[in-house]
């Protein structure tokens, strides 16, 4: 019985104690796949981004179309929110029976002042559209302290909606300086070169906009070890 016992306990310790080489070559195998990826990530770069906050400048302003005289607008020949070139005829008015032709003085979009309409009386001090430009722009983009020195010319920036939900265009850094109101941060100046359609017909002087500014390529392992860091902190 005993040396049935016996025989039993030496079958169980075969079965449910693993050789000793399977430890050995696992940890080794497993050191190899760690050093490996260690290497690989040394060797690997990767661009690192530096989220931000841009605010957008217009280069040029709206433009108000007015007449010389009190007139009776005869014919508009644009509507609301049309695209209008450079001396394109917006509308005719006739004042004391002499006509006259109101041209656009830019390329851009014509909206109507209030409510205009054929047959309507226009005083001269009143506005019969407003001009908006195809404006060009810039943006002046806050540099973040953590990272300041990191940030130079060259670098292209992506806009974001403030809801980070969706791109709305792209640039490139012209230049950084300090403030002049504050001489311990940095602003840079982002030429602007792409904008969505839907959003640049609707912009305003003064918009905010997220902004990923892309830094040079850096090791991924270094960027792993600085966002394990930071994240202790």
């Amino acid at each position: 019985m005993n040396q049935e016992q016996r025989h039993s306990d030496d079958i169980e310790d075969i079965i449910y104690t693993p050789p000793r080489f399977i430890y050995r070559w696992g940890i080794t195998s497993i050191m190899i796949v760690i050093l490996t990826c260690l290497c690989l990530s040394a060797f690997i770069h990767f661009p690192s981004f530096l989220m931000s906050r841009i605010k957008f400048h217009g280069v040029k302003s709206l433009v108000n179309v007015r007449i010389p005289d009190s007139s009776v607008v005869t014919q508009i020949l644009v509507v609301n929110g049309q695209v209008v070139n450079n001396k394109q005829l917006l509308a005719v008015v006739e004042h004391r029976g002499r006509k006259d032709s109101v041209f656009s003085s830019i390329n851009g979009r014509v909206f109507y002042a209030g409510i205009v309409h054929e047959g309507a009386l226009i005083d001269s001090s009143q506005l019969i559209f407003d001009l908006h430009p195809n404006t060009s722009y810039y943006g002046e983009l806050e540099v973040p302290d953590q990272r300041m020195d990191e940030v130079s010319p060259g670098q292209k920036v992506i806009f974001k909606s403030l809801d980070g939900s969706e791109d709305i265009g792209s640039g490139v850094i012209t230049y950084v300086t300090h403030d002049r109101l504050n001489p311990q941060k940095k602003i840079a100046e982002v030429e602007v070169l792409k904008l969505r359609k839907e959003f640049s017909s609707t912009i305003e002087d003064g918009v905010l906009a997220d902004a990923l500014i892309t830094l040079s390529d850096r090791p991924l392992l270094a960027q792993i070890i600085e966002n394990f860091g930071l994240g202790k902190r």
